[in-house]
């Protein structure tokens, strides 16, 4: 018996025991595998036979049959002409009055087609007459009750087996028997069908059906279909006895194969007693050598999560660019070189917000140092971000925006104790951080929904540091232009003359809202000018056609006081507190002086647009506006 000789092939041939076998005893072995042999190829000659079904029970439900086909409608009480209809009606059906009907309603019929006499149109329709009123009379509920019971019945036939098939040619005789009770069984559904047909166009009579015993040759079909599912059984257990002749072959085949290869396992044996010493040796010498090899990779595991961490880098710098040629980290010994475009750069050649761009991205490449990156991100952080936009142009601000977005989720929806503390002086990059938290919570509810997941929801918190103290507000404060400049008009309304008392008892002048306005002023007048005039904050002093349209009084003086609008930066970074530590000049002027750039501004704003002050201020007052602009004449 041929067979694969794989592994486990191998080691049941070599576990054989063989001890005190022969040739001869070898020879009687092949001739009883040889037996074995023949004996399948004689069963896999032929096919297993599907198991064949019946059931057991009648889906025909014929007792409900012949008592519906039995039933009789009572004809109702007629006389003369109705009676002769109705007898027909019971008759010959209602197909056959409503022909008649339909005969008689031609105006071309002149005769009788029974009689052949003339019959009048005043005949033809007291007869059409007479004969709806019979239809219309015998359709009462009783007999539509029973023809819609008539027409629900479904009788269904029995399929006989195909001659052809191999289970007639196997059981001829069997089959024979099965398909005769199985005709006369179709031909008694036939005689049912044609018998409901007619009992529903005439429910007034009893249809004729030959007398069946409809449960004896159901009978019949179920104990001629054992027979046939005998058969099929008895012929089927010839393959039970092919799994039992094969292992015999197979242990046979086996013992042939140990015995005449015998010389060949001693030699294995020999050689596998000869392996394993050496390998023993050599699992001696390998030792020192396995030492060493962890001591490399070790090494190269510190070298390449040092890779990592720089790939990491570049990628958040090519983010923040949106180039990755503009900044990159190359390895050094023991240090990062920059190259900016292909070539390499001292760190003194970076802009502040070049080195803030490569200090941020180092900053989150070292949030999971030392960590798996299947655990990345899943245990609780606590991250603080200080002013993270300062000293960047609008391109890059967009960068690193971005670049906190999809840091924060991954730090927010990665655990949910954790946190983030984003401090800035900068009301623009306020609104941006909320919208950032707004932007990973829609996230993590579209998450929840398509994934089932139960992250928890992100929720944020706003605050503003006024004179020392933490105060919580709404993002719609600082993005809402109509609410700034309901608070320059505001402030520019109240009372100049109060002060604020000192720790040491003197009076200063300062209120807490001092502290934020300047800012709210040049966000008023920026969006102004923008979107009203099209031009920037200094543009608009300077457009002759802008200027012209204010009282030729205010112009001059207007122009030069405001200007300190234009002159602060906002900003907070290293170059520019170095260079003009005074730059944020509107932020260090008196309470005084800054509630009379406030009313300054909204008489310029007055001089301009009257009616846009009107519209966006609530409880706006024309009259105060023109004596605030006192100040400059």
């Amino acid at each position: 018996m041929n067979q694969r000789l794989d592994e486990k092939a191998f080691k049941k041939i070599e576990n054989m025991d063989i001890t005190g076998g022969t040739p001869l005893i070898v020879k009687k072995l092949s001739n009883f595998l040889q037996d074995d042999l023949n004996h399948l190829d004689q069963i896999r000659q032929k096919n297993r036979l599907s198991v064949f079904n019946i059931l057991s029970v009648d889906k025909n439900n014929f007792n409900k049959i012949n008592e519906l086909l039995s039933t009789v409608i009572s004809a109702p009480n007629l006389n003369g002409m109705e009676e002769c209809i109705m007898a027909v009606l019971s008759e010959k059906g209602r197909e056959r009055v409503n022909k008649i009907r339909t005969l008689f309603s031609d105006s071309r019929t002149e005769y009788c087609p029974t009689c052949f006499r003339e019959i009048t149109d005043n005949e033809k329709e007291e007869l059409v007459q007479t004969i709806s009123q019979v239809l219309d009379i015998s359709k009462k509920d009783a007999e539509d009750n029973l023809v819609n019971q008539l027409k629900s019945l479904i009788l269904n036939e029995e399929n006989p087996i195909n001659k052809e098939s191999e289970l007639a040619l196997l059981f001829p005789k069997e089959v024979t028997a099965y398909n005769e009770v199985i005709d006369t069984y179709n031909a008694m559904i036939t005689e049912y069908s044609k018998a409901i047909l007619n009992k529903i166009d005439n429910p007034y009579v009893v249809p004729r059906v030959s007398e069946y015993n409809e449960q004896e040759i159901y009978s019949t079909i179920n104990s001629t279909g054992r027979a046939i599912q005998d058969a099929v059984e008895n012929y089927n257990n010839i393959f039970k006895d092919e799994q039992l002749i094969k292992e015999d072959a197979d242990f046979l085949n086996l013992n042939i194969a140990k015995f005449n290869n015998r010389n060949l396992f001693d030699q294995f044996e020999q050689a596998t007693l000869e392996h394993h010493i050496l390998k023993q040796k050599l699992d001696e010498v390998q030792l020192p050598l396995e030492k060493i090899e962890k001591k490399i990779s070790n090494i190269k595991l510190q070298l390449a999560g040092q890779k990592i961490a720089l790939d990491q880098i570049n990628t958040r710098l090519a983010h923040v660019f949106m180039d990755r040629e503009r900044l990159t980290l190359v390895e050094g010994d023991n240090c990062y070189r920059i190259q900016s475009r292909g070539e390499f750069i001292a760190t003194s050649q970076l802009s502040v917000g070049e080195r803030n761009a490569i200090s941020i991205c180092y900053f989150f490449s070292r949030i999971n140092a030392n960590i798996q990156a299947s655990k990345a991100f899943k245990r609780s952080i606590f991250v603080v971000l200080d002013d993270p936009i300062s000293s960047f142009d609008f391109e890059n601000k967009i960068g690193i925006l971005s670049l906190i977005r999809e840091e924060l989720e991954k730090i927010l929806l990665g655990d949910p104790d954790s946190k983030v503390l984003v401090m800035t002086h900068d009301a623009e990059m306020f609104r941006h951080v909320a919208k950032i938290y707004d932007d990973i919570e829609e996230r993590r509810n579209l998450l929840s929904k398509s994934e089932g997941t139960s992250i928890q929801k992100i929720i944020s918190h706003h605050y503003q540091l006024s004179s020392g103290k933490l105060t919580s507000i709404g993002t719609k404060y600082f993005n809402d232009y109509a609410q700034q400049l309901k608070v320059v008009y505001d402030y520019a309304s109240s009372d100049a003359t109060k002060s604020n008392v000192g720790d040491e008892g003197v009076e200063e002048d300062y209120q807490r809202d001092d502290v934020y306005i300047g800012n709210v002023m040049r966000r008023v007048i920026e969006a102004f000018s923008t979107f009203c005039y099209q031009r920037s904050t200094s543009a608009i002093f300077n457009d002759i056609d802008i200027m012209n349209q204010i009282p030729a009084e205010h112009r001059n003086f207007i122009r030069t006081f405001m200007y300190r609008l234009v002159l602060n930066s906002e900003s907070h970074s290293v170059e520019n507190i170095m260079s003009r530590p005074d730059s944020n000049s509107i932020d260090f002027i008196s309470h005084t002086e800054l509630i009379k750039t406030a009313k300054l501004l909204i008489v310029f704003m007055n001089d301009l647009n009257s009616l846009h002050l009107k519209k966006l201020i609530n409880g706006f007052d024309v009259r105060v506006v023109k004596s605030w602009a006192e100040i400059v004449v």
